[in-house]
């Protein structure tokens, strides 16, 4: 007997909408973006879901019915970054916008840094938040939707050698409905965005200079990049809220960190060592180019205070295995100069 009834896990598809009104959501449609995202998982796991009443004593053994408490979602994806020429704020902006991040707009380049500013409605350069549909197109069945709107996370990047870069995002938001049913969603969601050829960790510019020193460093066997912004998502508990939570905002408590592995030089051997020792900083520039285009990603990170330097075998050779933070001086943000985390997006 054929299995008319199972379906594909993979026919799915990620769309989002930035909001007009925060924590309102928005109706996806044709114009919502796909992001090219894999390892997607979305639960409705936040809150006190169905509170369970066995401490009731009525006399009789076992427990009472339960009843819905708070409810919120949790949205977890990694996605590729693709260039996109003369867009200001590719999905992958938006993105990070709704991940805490603000920017500056010189017509050509999008400088972002992490926002202490509030999420407010959606305008290009400032925080906001989002409503995500996690759609599966069946064929012959029902197409289903899942939802979350008001949507707010944190982003960390990796860039391995030779790899795809990508951005792992982790959001939190309020609940849609759990699942919704249309005969035919196809049309929802644009892919003008997405192409064949997203930024890939190879022919890199990467600089690594003491900031105060000026020492340099020897870029070799530089791989394993990890950026994380280390954004926090707080849950906001509001009994006006028809499933009891508010939009989350997202607070920068502690410093970006970085970690990466680095050939072992004789350079490289005069430097870390004694950096991590006098608690010295470095600065650090990664720059992922487009060949195709002028578009380029550059991650600046001006202020770089290691917390942990190692030794480590990459495939045979020695290297360094090194971790930092992103440390600044006191009064500047991360937009000053010489206290830098900046994410620097050049589309023209």
């Amino acid at each position: 007997m054929a299995d008319t009834q199972s379906y594909q896990s993979k026919l799915k598809r990620l769309v989002f909408d930035s909001e007009t009104t925060t924590g309102t959501a928005e109706t996806p449609d044709g114009s919502s973006l796909v992001v090219p995202a894999f390892d997607i998982s979305l639960t409705r796991d936040r809150g006190t879901g169905i509170i369970a009443r066995d401490s009731v004593m009525d006399g009789l053994a076992g427990e009472l019915c339960g009843v819905p408490g708070s409810f919120g979602t949790s949205l977890t994806f990694s996605t590729e970054i693709h260039p996109n020429a003369s867009d200001v704020d590719p999905y992958f902006v938006r993105l990070l916008q709704a991940c805490g991040f603000e920017g500056t707009d010189t017509g050509s380049v999008l400088t972002l840094f992490p926002s202490t500013k509030v999420i407010s409605n959606y305008a290009a350069t400032t925080p906001n938040s989002l409503t995500f549909s996690l759609i599966a197109l069946l064929e012959g069945i029902d197409d289903t939707i899942q939802t979350t709107f008001g949507a707010t996370g944190a982003a960390s990047f990796v860039l391995n050698s030779g790899e795809r870069a990508q951005i792992d995002c982790s959001f939190v938001g309020k609940n849609g409905d759990f699942m919704t049913f249309d005969a035919d969603e196809s049309a929802v969601g644009t892919v003008a965005e997405l192409g064949c050829s997203p930024f890939v960790v190879k022919n890199v510019t990467a600089t690594m200079v003491g900031s105060d020193t000026g020492d340099a460093f020897d870029e070799v066997q530089l791989s394993s990049i990890t950026i994380n912004t280390n954004a926090e998502t707080p849950d906001i508990l509001d009994p006006t809220e028809a499933d009891g939570f508010a939009v989350s905002p997202v607070f920068f408590n502690s410093a970006p960190t970085v970690s990466f592995q680095i050939g072992a030089t004789a350079t490289n051997n005069t430097r870390f060592w004694s950096y991590f020792k006098d608690g010295e900083e470095i600065s650090i520039s990664i720059t992922l180019d487009d060949p195709a285009s002028t578009d380029s990603l550059q991650f600046l990170m001006e202020r770089v205070q290691f917390t942990g330097v190692s030794m480590a075998d990459n495939n045979g050779a020695e290297s360094y295995s090194i971790e930092g933070k992103c440390v600044r001086d006191p009064g500047e943000g991360y937009n000053t100069t010489g206290s830098k985390f900046n994410i620097i997006w050049t589309y023209a």
